[in-house]
């Protein structure tokens, strides 16, 4: 039994990514991919102020962010994707306690480094949520890093969900990034006879390259489907930027 148990917390340790509200200045070592050896590009991108946003970086920089959170309270800023191995690793974790200049009395701060190890683009996120109870997070942070590219090198529109045949239920949500700055994204669902299903508009914030989208579908039988995402111009009718997803569904009645 104490094998068992000591084994599960070395899990938690190694996936948790979780702050812990502690007092006084304090290094969290979590020990993410520590056996993956990349040379650190000797950047550091501090990204505190790119919520929903994309940004650029090369493998081996650092990503830097540092949370602001009240001091003995349940909620805590969280580490949730990617999950994905070698892909980020952790460089540094701190919580720093209302001694430090940054932060207000009765407040601490939660800083996070973490390296990028590989050539792959990834959505870095993190949640605000309750420690202890299970629910829906408070407030999220999440960036999507483009790495080893630039802005002319990738798509107009970049879906995160859902992705290329994936199954989805009545209920599903649509999100993604857009690099441009026309806010003017809009979408479609077909089915296999082309006929539309449901459509509408994709809200892009002005200070934000994020979109999210819920959706519920129309009470019917369907089978496989595609979405298609698009731009359009102020006042103009005409399609550019498109992108298409086979999907398949899991027959609402």
């Amino acid at each position: 039994m104490k094998k068992i148990i000591f084994f599960f917390v070395i899990v938690l340790a190694i996936f948790g990514f979780s702050a812990c509200k502690i007092q006084g200045e304090k290094v969290i070592d979590v020990g993410i991919n520590k056996a993956v050896e990349v040379q650190e590009s000797g950047t550091t991108i501090n990204i505190t102020d790119k919520n929903f946003q994309i940004v650029y970086a090369r493998p081996g920089d650092i990503l830097e962010l540092n949370f602001v959170d009240t001091k003995n309270s349940q909620n805590q800023w969280s580490f949730r994707s990617p999950i994905q191995q070698e892909i980020v690793s952790l460089k540094e974790h701190k919580i720093l306690s209302e001694n430090d200049s940054r932060v207000k009395p009765g407040e601490i701060l939660n800083s996070w480094k973490l390296k990028i190890l590989k050539n792959t683009n990834f959505e870095l996120l993190f949640s605000y949520e309750n420690a202890i109870k299970t629910n829906t997070p408070l407030k999220t942070f999440r960036v999507e890093i483009i790495v080893d590219k630039s802005k002319n090198d990738i798509p107009d529109i970049m879906v995160n969900s859902p992705k290329s045949d994936d199954a989805v239920g009545q209920k599903f949500i649509i999100n993604g990034y857009s690099k441009s700055n026309n806010k003017n994204i809009f979408y479609t669902i077909t089915n296999t006879e082309n006929k539309t299903i449901l459509e509408g508009r994709l809200t892009v914030p002005t200070d934000s390259s994020y979109f999210e989208k819920n959706i519920d579908l129309k009470k019917g039988v369907y089978e496989k489907g595609v979405l298609k995402i698009y731009q359009v111009n102020e006042g103009d009718t005409m399609q550019y930027n498109s992108t298409t997803i086979p999907i398949s569904f899991k027959n609402p009645q």
